[in-house]
């Protein structure tokens, strides 16, 4: 979960950063009407993308059952969110619906099989957390960037092009500057792959 939040939470925040000009440039302008859902399903995601591990934990530990309980509950707590936000009457209300329904369904999705293996919800939360923060940072960054210093007459691919270089850039620093547990171990991966790679030339 550390390493893909570190990974996949950059993606996410930048995607909703950048969502006008990604929306206008890869579909066009008569699809800005889904920005506005786009982004809150970029949100959705970041609880998602935690809540998806659930059953990795279950059928590890040989629990399918639970896994099948826990597939109907979260199947039932997600259809009532999405029928709640019907009944407002727009498609932005059953997004934000659904974000909602995700966000019950995250402590239960890691708290339940956290049990089995002795993983308490608040311990995966120290660990996510400060990727969530970096990720934040970066999107801070690039929205302020977007807001106050990108020219208007700039088209869409090429605002999408700096926002999303700006945006790798950004994340990189904070990286360097405060290094996480995630980043020390992709680090030790590739250090042990290079020596994997290194052992057949010197053999030779």
């Amino acid at each position: 979960v550390t390493l893909l939040t570190f990974i996949g939470y950059p993606a996410i925040v930048g995607l909703a950063t950048v969502a006008e000009p990604f929306i206008l440039t890869v579909y066009g302008p008569r699809w800005s009407g889904v920005i506005p859902i786009y982004t809150i399903l970029c949100w959705v995601s970041l609880v998602h993308m935690l809540s998806s591990t659930s059953g990795l934990l279950f059928n590890s530990q040989g629990r399918t059952d639970q896994t099948f309980l826990w597939s109907l509950i979260n199947f039932a707590v997600l259809l009532a969110a999405i029928y709640v936000g019907a009944r407002q009457g727009s498609v932005t209300s059953v997004a934000w619906a659904y974000f909602t329904g995700q966000l019950l369904l995250l402590y239960p999705a890691l708290a339940l099989p956290g049990r089995l293996v002795g993983i308490r919800f608040g311990a995966v939360m120290r660990l996510v957390l400060p990727n969530l923060v970096r990720a934040l940072s970066m999107g801070a960054v690039v929205h302020s960037v977007r807001i106050w210093m990108i020219p208007s007459h700039w088209g869409p691919p090429l605002q999408l092009a700096v926002l999303v270089l700006l945006g790798l850039a950004t994340y990189l620093l904070i990286v360097v500057l405060t290094p996480g547990p995630a980043y020390a171990e992709i680090r030790q991966l590739l250090a042990e792959r290079l020596t994997r790679r290194a052992r057949p030339a010197r053999s030779a």
